[in-house]
């Protein structure tokens, strides 16, 4: 990690996000969609958190973000694919943006449960990833069935 946070612009954009948590989501979200993966963006995270460049309740954002941008690849695989997958992918990108909203909002009381589970804080902000995943997958799971009528109503 040494030599990407040596970069003047990193640094820059590192100390100027502060605790700004809507500007992590966004980061997360370029981020993962960039690299094609929310678990490469959280592992680039678990280290930023641990040397000290971003604070627990940011990297919560960041990981978020980071829910949303890994979206990107199944919605351009399905843009080539059928009308059932094309929802599929719709169905992902919102599950993750209603998660973000569901959890946006108790970011620093997250990362203060966060810390009293204990662990590092690489293990702190893997948990809050795994967290989010299982949450929201859980809350979503009774809603299938309307969600699978919602969709193909909006998108035949």
């Amino acid at each position: 990690m040494a030599p990407l946070v040596d970069l003047p612009t990193i640094q820059t954009f590192l100390r100027q996000l502060g605790d700004n948590h809507l500007q992590g989501v966004i980061a997360g979200t370029v981020v993962s969609a960039l690299l094609h993966s929310s678990n490469a963006t959280t592992g680039i995270v678990m280290l930023l958190t641990a040397d000290g460049w971003i604070t627990l309740p940011t990297a919560l954002a960041f990981i978020f973000g980071a829910n949303i941008g890994t979206c990107f690849t199944a919605v351009f695989a399905a843009l080539a694919s059928s009308r059932a997958a094309q929802r599929v992918a719709l169905f992902h990108v919102l599950l993750n943006v209603f998660g973000v909203l569901l959890f946006f909002p108790f970011v620093e009381p997250l990362a203060h449960g966060l810390t009293l589970m204990g662990g590092s804080l690489s293990r702190q902000v893997a948990n809050a990833h795994t967290l989010f995943n299982l949450i929201s997958s859980i809350l979503a799971f009774p809603l299938l069935p309307w969600a699978t009528r919602f969709l193909k109503k909006i998108y035949p």
